[in-house]
């Protein structure tokens, strides 16, 4: 039998987050035959998935560091992931982040080693601060980046282009990897979406506006509470699911309950089976600040539902005609009419299907094998 391709995955911590999901859902499927897949990470606060990486058989490293100086600490990691790789005799570092730094850790450290193939992996496009400064930042940051790495790939056209430069983007080295899925956990099942509905008191005739994330400013659910307390007026049986736990959350509940809308908004806190509550939902929407490709709304239109999120997002996650795009300048009044409007049906099985034929997550794997073992 022929050796494994040995490969590590640099992620920023094991906690549940869109890019950890997304490369979770890959090292599950991948083929352990011919790979073995490891894990490098800088922050072990959140180790959700420690206890699964082990237990298939792999390894977590973790770099620690005093250093309070954000480049300091960044050089230690470097340095750290660097002696990893050598002394593990890995082929392969797989880099993923939303951010430059938290890529280019991996990415330095295995352009350093002699031998090691760099694959980076931007999952998002970042929040960019418009200033002069940040732009010639960004700009150099690309060029190092698209200078130091084998292979980048991106969950979506907007990801990579805030992270490669163009003639990268142009080359044979740049690929689309999508966010993909096990599509069959989230096909839309009645009999759950009745069990859900019940365990969480909502009615059969209420209309559940669904929001899968991190309670942080990215996510932007503070305007999504503005968006449903003009809704109510107009639906008084709806209901806000916002699914996920953040450093928000506090300052969320209580905006909640000032607002007078409390007692139809459910903040069902951290949670492992978030597959199960898009069944519940009748719409899905995102106002996200930022994204690149968020893994939600490929689980959501997969689910049928309709999705109203905002222009700061790939125009790919428009898979089959199931996504509305809108504006943050626009004010709380349209965002709240178009999710009753565009989000009172679900998508037809035709285009859920569309969906599912595009991102199942098997077809996916296959992709990335195909980049592990140096093929085009």
């Amino acid at each position: 039998m022929a050796e494994k391709i040995r490969v590590l995955q640099s992620v920023n911590s094991l906690g549940i987050g869109g890019s950890v999901i997304c490369v979770m859902n890959f090292f599950r499927h991948i083929d352990r035959e011919r790979f073995q897949v490891d894990f490098v990470i800088c922050d072990d606060t959140k180790m959700n998935f420690y206890d699964e990486i082990i237990e298939a058989g792999s390894k977590v490293f973790i770099c620690r560091t005093q250093c309070k100086n954000k480049y300091l600490k960044l050089i230690s990691q470097i340095r750290q992931i660097k002696e990893i790789l050598t002394q593990n005799h890995y082929d392969i570092i797989h880099c993923h982040s939303c951010s430059f730094f938290g890529i280019l850790r991996g990415a330095i450290a295995g352009f350093a080693s002699r031998g090691v193939k760099v694959v980076s992996h931007a999952h998002s496009v970042g929040e960019p601060k418009g200033t002069m400064a940040d732009s010639m930042a960004r700009y150099l940051l690309k060029w190092v980046l698209s200078n130091i790495i084998d292979v980048g790939c991106a969950c979506s056209d907007m990801a990579g282009e805030s992270k490669y430069t163009k003639k990268f983007i142009g080359s044979k080295k740049y690929r689309i990897v999508n966010n993909a899925i096990e599509t069959d956990r989230y096909r839309y099942c009645l009999r759950r979406r009745n069990e859900i509905r019940e365990a969480l008191n909502i009615k059969d005739g209420d209309f559940v506006i669904g929001n899968v994330g991190r309670l942080e400013y990215e996510k932007n659910q503070t305007f999504l509470l503005d968006i449903f307390g003009i809704i109510l007026d107009k639906k008084p049986n709806a209901v806000l699911l916002l699914i996920g736990d953040g450093s928000l959350r506090e300052i969320l509940e209580e905006k909640a309950e000032k607002n007078g809308i409390s007692s139809q908004v459910i903040f069902t806190g951290k949670c492992e089976n978030a597959a199960d509550y898009y069944h519940a939902m009748d719409c899905f929407v995102l106002p996200s600040h930022y994204e690149g490709f968020p893994l939600v709304l490929v689980e959501a239109q997969v689910n049928g539902l309709r999705c109203i999120v905002s222009e700061n997002m790939s125009r790919n996650v428009n898979i089959a005609g199931g996504v509305k795009f809108l504006s943050l300048e626009m004010s709380p009044e349209i965002w709240a009419e178009e999710i009753c409007i565009f989000g009172n049906d679900r998508m037809n099985t035709e285009n859920v299907n569309k969906v599912i034929l595009k991102y199942e997550l098997n077809n996916e794997v296959l992709k990335l094998e195909t980049i592990y073992e140096g093929h085009s």
